[in-house]
């Protein structure tokens, strides 16, 4: 995978790199624990967006246990699944002095299966983040929710590996 080569190159620091992948093929490999625990160990965020008809391979399992694994973000689609109706949502601090919807007059569209969108949030205030989403359908739906900084300094807690 081209991600070894990458982490051994020895000749430029990692850490707190952000990686981002255009996929035509999915991998065929399952097993990247290995790789993600390295990405890990170095503050390497991976986002990955993938075109809607990948040319082969089996595994799009492993592209979005990376990037989710890395606190990166993954795009899957060119299109919203039929099966989506809506979403909403509100970031407010828990002190009332702040409050942000969507979506805003101003607001961008949903883009095939990911909303991007930038908040200007003051300080270190505690914050709530509520989101409201209509599926019309019964079947599992994955939500992956991200927020992150500017700064470096504030690298995301990782989740549980």
């Amino acid at each position: 995978m081209v991600f070894q080569k990458f982490l051994n190159n020895g000749k430029v620091s990692l850490c707190g790199a952000q990686v981002v992948i255009a996929v035509k093929r999915y991998p065929d490999e399952s097993e990247v624990s290995d790789i993600i625990s390295q990405l890990r160990a170095n503050h390497v965020m991976v986002h990955i967006a993938v075109d809607s008809i990948p040319s082969g391979g089996t595994n799009s399992a492993t592209l979005y246990e990376m990037a989710f694994q890395t606190n990166g973000y993954s795009y899957f689609a060119t299109a919203l699944d039929s099966s989506f109706v809506s979403m909403n949502y509100t970031v407010a601090s828990t002190d009332g002095s702040y409050s942000y919807k969507f979506p805003r007059n101003d607001s961008k569209p949903l883009y095939a299966t990911g909303q991007s969108d930038v908040l200007y949030l003051k300080g270190s205030l505690s914050y709530k983040w509520t989101i409201d989403y209509d599926y019309n359908t019964a079947a599992t739906q994955i939500i992956k929710c991200r927020m992150y900084s500017s700064d470096y300094h504030d690298f995301l807690p990782l989740p549980d590996f």
